[in-house]
């Protein structure tokens, strides 16, 4: 809960300055389907573009999104070990 209301604050403009933010969406191709900023993957989906960040660690994997068109941010945590 915590995890998304940041994302909520941060990329919906409550945190920087816009000129700060802009700078952080300024992206370049990840050749993953993505962009990246500074510190932010830019995403297009059917919901629109969104903004967040993921990453792995040996057991876990997290995600966070902000869809701004919607103004509503979300954070997923799975433990992924497999025993």
């Amino acid at each position: 809960e915590d995890l998304a209301r940041w994302a909520s604050l941060l990329y919906g403009g409550a945190v920087l300055p816009q000129k700060s933010l802009d700078e952080m969406f300024n992206s370049t191709s990840s050749g993953e389907g993505s962009t990246y900023g500074l510190g932010a993957m830019v995403t297009r989906s059917k919901w629109g573009r969104s903004y967040g960040h993921d990453g792995e660690f040996p057991g876990y994997s997290s995600d966070m999104r902000y869809y701004a068109k919607y103004n509503i941010a979300i954070a997923v945590m799975a433990n992924a070990d497999v025993a």
